[in-house]
């Protein structure tokens, strides 16, 4: 059985004296390992923030072009993952804001990353049906703790032009070939983004992942530190 605290108190000293790089950004979409991902990170020794306190302090912010509470919050911590950093184009702003960052893209097959975020969507809303996830849902007063930072994320999905007008089509939120879609075109445009910096982006699909010996070699760290890859969440 790997000691993976073990691991941790070897890697913490490897990570500040060889670290060249700004900051770790997981980006890959929500459901598609970025749980496994954090725990290989902390693992390796590098810090993460709560993710309650990032979705409140950076979703509603970021989203009206406010960085600068993304600039303090970030320059606190070694790695992120989920959102804000999960969606949209976020990750060429970091880009800018923190050069000489790595990014880390995770992707899986688009039908079960679908299958998957629906039912998590289930679990977490406690539905049955996605159906059941409406604007007037989500802007319940059971959601107001969280500063409805879910109507903020799931919102910019059920956005459409229309005659060069955004409207918006709550009844497409969870339609599996926009959603799909929505997840395949990102994926695509954080590839061409990084094209020329291929050094600078690893795209792992965690499914297909024995050990974390990829993650070690990108982040410049020593193969001793090799463990096998956790799958945490499988169910989902």
């Amino acid at each position: 059985m790997i000691n993976h605290e073990e691991v941790r108190r070897r890697a913490i000293p490897l990570v500040w004296s060889s670290r060249t790089y700004a900051k770790i950004f997981c980006i890959g979409f929500n459901k598609t390992g970025t749980t496994s991902l954090e725990f290989v990170l902390k693992t390796l020794g590098f810090s993460l923030p709560n993710l309650l306190e990032q979705l409140l302090r950076l979703v509603r912010q970021t989203g009206q072009g406010n960085f600068r509470p993304l600039i303090d919050f970030v320059s606190q911590y070694d790695a992120f993952q989920d959102n804000p950093f999960s969606q949209g184009v976020l990750y060429a702003q970091v880009d800018a804001l923190f050069p000489g960052s790595k990014f880390i893209l995770t992707t899986r097959d688009p039908d079960d990353w679908y299958r998957s975020y629906c039912r998590y969507a289930c679990q977490f809303f406690g539905v049955s049906s996605v159906r059941e996830i409406t604007e007037t849902f989500l802007r319940g007063a059971r959601f107001a703790p969280l500063d409805h930072v879910n109507y903020r994320i799931l919102r910019k999905h059920a956005l459409d032009l229309q005659d060069d007008r955004v409207v918006e089509n709550w009844a497409m939120l969870y339609d599996k070939d926009r959603m799909i879609d929505i997840y395949r075109r990102r994926n695509e445009q954080i590839v061409k983004y990084f094209v020329d910096r291929p050094v600078d982006l690893l795209r792992i699909d965690v499914a297909m992942e024995r050990d974390v010996s990829r993650i070690l070699d990108f982040l410049a760290l020593p193969p001793s530190l090799n463990f096998p890859f956790p799958h945490l969440n499988k169910s989902q």
